[in-house]
């Protein structure tokens, strides 16, 4: 080969070489000129304000009337922290905001440094047998509003004091008188009775009745309890709980939630609604 024509090659492969050197920062510049212009993120807030568990299962329980869950928490920042709601799942839980000696917690301010709990109990006489899996929704300020879910399940036996329905509620649209049961049956083939019967807190146009017991068609004792509303009741909503004193040492108090809610001409009726218990006393 001769000498000419062996340089031209040497200087070809120089020149690729260094084409191929040049590539990446040629890339980046004919990129960044398209490039959209930066944006800054902010890192999000980490909050100082900590459950110690989002999760329980219980598994298979014994017949009891109310099962309990405990949530605890504690504000280990510098600034009390708010809470804004606490919303269960469904009626038939009471949650409560507790601090260390059961107490309630009132204002829902939580101070630096301090533990309390978010207290709810299942009143498993108002709930079918089987597996059931319940939820809480809380809703605190930190100086960021935020939203934890509370999650927790277990498995209610067969056997045991039945509640039906699990709660009431009574639109009164019409104007007339309405009237139903709360039956209590002892699936266990017990005894149990029903000592009396009141309102957590009086409603407006509630009476209560308490009637003869029977044997239901599986031969279990039942009581019923009767709910009469008049047809006149305030517009406004009315809730309770009806509360049945029993002589049974597992099943002593038995809760039924109630909604009351009369008609307004001149608005539209409402929707009936999932029904939010109201407070209870502290656990004992």
């Amino acid at each position: 080969m001769d000498e000419p024509h062996t340089a031209f090659q040497s200087r070809n492969s120089a020149l690729i070489v260094c084409l191929l050197g040049l590539a990446p920062a040629v890339a980046a510049l004919f990129l960044s000129s398209r490039a959209p212009a930066g944006r800054s993120f902010e890192p999000a807030t980490v909050s100082s304000f900590a459950f110690d568990q989002f999760y329980v299962n219980r598994g298979k329980v014994e017949a009891q009337a109310k099962i309990e869950f405990h949530f605890g928490f504690e504000n280990r920042g510098d600034k009390p922290v708010r809470f804004v709601e606490i919303k269960p799942s469904c009626g038939c839980l009471q949650p409560r905001l507790i601090d260390e000696r059961h107490k309630d917690i009132t204002p829902q301010v939580i101070r630096p440094g301090t533990r309390g709990e978010i207290y709810v109990a299942v009143a498993t006489a108002t709930e079918a047998p089987g597996n059931h899996q319940y939820s809480v929704e809380v809703t605190y300020d930190d100086g960021t509003r935020r939203t934890e879910t509370l999650r927790f399940k277990l498995d209610i036996p067969e056997q045991k004091v039945l509640v039906e329905p699990s709660q009431l509620l009574f639109y009164q649209l019409s104007g007339t008188a309405d009237s139903r049961d709360i039956i209590v049956t002892d699936a266990r083939g017990g005894d149990l009775k029903i000592l009396s019967a009141e309102l957590s807190q009086p409603l407006e146009g509630v009476e209560l009745q308490i009637n003869d017991r029977r044997k239901s068609k599986d031969g279990f004792w039942e009581s019923a309890v009767s709910v009469n509303v008049a047809g006149d009741v305030p517009v406004n909503r009315q809730i309770a709980y009806v509360v049945l004193n029993t002589d049974d040492a597992d099943f002593p108090v038995l809760r039924v939630p109630l909604m009351v809610e009369g008609w307004n001409q001149s608005t539209q009726p409402s929707q009936p609604a999932q029904l939010t218990a109201p407070a209870l006393p502290s656990p004992r």
